[in-house]
């Protein structure tokens, strides 16, 4: 049975018999009868677990407390994974059900229209997991304030996708939440604001972006990956725009200090990553930024070996300073014969040299002189291309956000 309301029907009743081909039999009842005096086999306790969990989440679950675990959470965590193979004939029936599973005052659902009752269902809850941020489900919901929100429990995207994080859809009563509000959904977490040019500096130089390479305040490089659209709908980019990324929780640094030559694979490994959003602040009310969502990103922070290679390259578009108008207008190949002496220069440096001949090795490049400096030169010209532009600020975990 696949459809919406067949679930309601076995929530509801007091006892649910399942008919087999010779008799029926209340499930629950035989699975808490059995003889756990014997050892059962693997297959048989996989077998039981399976069985009765799955039966458990979507029929005998009626919004008891698992152990410190957020009561919403865990309700519409479930009833997700109840609900997501199942159908209806009538869309706006789905909130009726929701209502019902939830044991919400189904009052307010029916005295509006039915086109407006997942609205009424979202704004009912005065606190949501802060995973619904970084949710990536297929369609969200068009209302202003609510665009956080999936507009349907139903479907087989997995509940990662439909939810969120993990790690931030299924928190202790005592964690964080998110707040919906009638301007978006409320959360304090870190992330940081990028440099307001940095969109002009991009199309002029590498758009359309799909990553950029920034660096915080205290020297710090990151990589940020531009991803899908936040959801369907969400606001085009523009150089009006006061970007900021909020971040699932704030990049650490591993603090692992290793020879550059003897192991290349940590120095070049990243550091931590994250999930994020990109965002454009609209306003900032008190401690509150006001942000509209534009894309999932994914930010990584570099790791020692990277650290030190960008660094390197940094320093190198610092020793030739041009104006805007000659990157601009100069060529590629201009440019590169204007910056090759200066890299060759910092090579002669042997940290500097090992780590970009270790650089080279770990990806599987040519390790020859010539190839070493067009690799620096490379990464030289990107840094100067976003000039200060690559400057970011940190914002710590206290920042209140309200996204839309």
């Amino acid at each position: 049975m696949r459809r919406l309301w067949t679930v309601q029907e076995g929530r509801l009743a007091k006892k649910v018999w399942f008919q087999f081909s010779d008799k029926a039999l209340d499930v629950k009842r035989v699975y808490d009868e059995l003889d756990r005096s014997c050892v059962p086999s693997r297959v048989e306790r996989w077998l039981q677990k399976a069985i009765y969990l799955q039966l458990w989440v979507q029929i005998w679950y009626r919004g008891q407390r698992m152990e410190h675990i957020s009561v919403t959470a865990t309700a519409i965590t479930l009833i997700r994974s109840t609900l997501a193979s199942r159908s209806v004939s009538v869309a706006t029936d789905e909130a009726l059900c929701l209502f019902t599973l939830m044991a919400k005052d189904l009052t307010q659902v029916t005295s509006v229209p039915p086109t407006q009752r997942m609205e009424v269902f979202w704004r009912s809850f005065q606190k949501v997991p802060i995973g619904f941020l970084f949710s990536r489900a297929v369609e969200k919901m068009a209302q202003k304030g609510l665009h956080w929100a999936p507009s349907s429990f139903l479907g087989l995207q997995s509940d990662k996708e439909w939810s969120g994080l993990v790690e931030l859809s299924f928190p202790m009563e005592k964690d964080p939440h998110a707040y919906p509000t009638d301007s978006g959904l409320l959360v304090s977490l870190p992330g940081f604001t990028l440099h307001p040019a940095l969109i002009g500096r991009m199309k002029a130089f590498i758009f359309p972006v799909k990553s950029v390479v920034v660096q915080d305040e205290e020297g710090v490089w990151y990589r940020v990956l531009v991803e899908e659209p936040w959801r369907h709908g969400s606001e085009t980019l523009h150089t009006s725009h006061k970007l900021a990324v909020i971040l699932a929780h704030e990049l650490r640094d591993k603090g692992t200090e290793v020879p550059y030559a003897s192991q290349p694979d940590n120095v070049f490994s990243l550091d931590d990553s994250s999930d994020g959003v990109l965002v454009s602040i609209v306003r900032t009310v008190g401690e509150v930024k006001y942000v509209t969502a534009h894309s999932h990103v994914s930010v990584y922070r570099w790791g020692p070996g990277y650290q030190t290679y960008f660094s390197s390259a940094s320093r190198c578009a610092e020793d030739v300073n041009l104006s805007y108008e000659i990157l601009v207008n100069e060529s590629e190949t201009s440019l590169r014969d204007r910056y090759r002496a200066t890299v060759e220069n910092y090579l002669s440096d042997t940290r500097i040299l090992d780590i970009s001949v270790e650089r080279a090795r770990y990806f599987g490049q040519n390790t020859n002189r010539e190839s070493i400096v067009d690799d620096l030169l490379d990464e030289t010209l990107y840094i100067v291309s976003l000039g200060d532009c690559r400057r970011v600020q940190k914002v710590d975990a206290s920042q209140q956000w309200c996204v839309d």
